[in-house]
């Protein structure tokens, strides 16, 4: 493995934390010049969005609009919020290649750019262990009174995104600063994405501010206009754990919450839980979604009288370990 790109992974929270996780959640704001020249100015303003972490799959939901988007590389769907099927488009990337900077999209379009563009977001530095993926440390970059190392990457040719070669720029302490990329459905637009405002989600780094511009000829950014313009408002993640039956409970940071029916537990030193009747969720106390969770699985359990299933859920609350 590149040292920086070790570096950068240890930074973020390190390759086996990441291993442990499956999806993502978030909420999130998605605004900009972009979206206005595409006559979308307002549809990505207030969505939550569900991505999983290893295949290229996500879920976004329009808040407000009645409307949840699908993607994946090769087909992506509109449905309304109970499942009425508004559109569907498959080989979404072939429809871009006629357009002009000022063709309008559709919501299939902003389907498959949105999906991409934040699915390789979230998954930054980590995406590049995937199988494929090619890295190769460039020169030192000077921005902002800092010395960033930049890692070239190459796409395998099976993962959608920008463009096939990118270039991730990481700070001193490891973290990403800037990304750069070319814009294949937008006719090769370069630009450069700037995240900050980070936050320690169970273990996870994790920006909560991106900022995406034009630059120029020396790749310096050109300030107007904001191109994207992402603001996360709450961020968690969820993960599998191969065997709960022999885990401590002190030495738990994540929530077993009991999808349909679990026993209660037996004994303190070991809550026996079947993996495929509980769903573990990493837990950050600030973010709503985590605590909507917990209140919708206990409901849940009480609706159909599981009342073992609620008492497992409480008792898992009981004995987190917040990060």
């Amino acid at each position: 493995m590149d040292e920086l790109l070790k570096f950068a992974l240890d930074a973020h929270g390190g390759l086996a934390r990441w291993t442990e996780l499956t999806e993502v959640e978030a909420d999130l704001s998605a605004t900009g010049a972009l979206f206005q020249v595409k006559n979308q100015a307002d549809t990505l303003k207030h969505i939550r969005i569900e991505a999983d972490l290893r295949q290229q799959r996500t879920t976004t939901h329009i808040i407000g609009q009645n409307k949840r988007l699908h993607f994946t590389p090769d087909s992506v769907c509109v449905n309304t919020e109970d499942g009425n099927l508004l559109g569907r488009r498959d080989q979404p990337r072939a429809t871009f290649s006629a357009q002009q900077l000022q063709t309008p999209w559709d919501d299939l379009h902003v389907a498959y750019f949105s999906g991409h563009a934040l699915w390789t977001y979230f998954t930054i530095p980590f995406l590049y262990t995937y199988p494929g993926f090619v890295t190769e440390e460039l020169p030192p970059w000077e921005e902002n009174g800092e010395t960033w190392r930049p890692l070239s990457v190459l796409f395998p040719e099976k993962i959608a995104s920008h463009t096939q070669k990118q270039i991730s720029y990481f700070g001193p302490d490891g973290l990403l600063r800037r990304h750069e990329y070319t814009v294949d459905v937008l006719g090769g637009a370069k630009g450069v994405n700037y995240a900050s405002e980070y936050r320690n989600v169970n273990g996870i780094s994790a920006p909560m501010k991106r900022r995406a511009y034009a630059h120029d000829a020396v790749k310096r950014k050109l300030p107007e206009p904001v191109l994207v313009a992402i603001d996360v408002q709450s961020f968690c993640i969820t993960g599998l754990i191969e065997d709960v039956a022999s885990a401590e409970p002190e030495s738990w940071s994540f929530i077993h919450w009991a999808r349909r029916k679990a026993a209660p537990p037996s004994s303190r030193p070991a809550l026996k839980i079947s993996r495929r009747l509980v769903k573990p969720l990493l837990f950050d106390p600030n973010c709503p979604c985590c605590l909507a969770h917990i209140l919708i699985s206990v409901s849940h359990c009480l609706f159909r009288k599981n009342i073992s299933g609620s008492v497992a859920t409480i008792y898992a609350l009981g004995v987190l370990r917040l990060n």
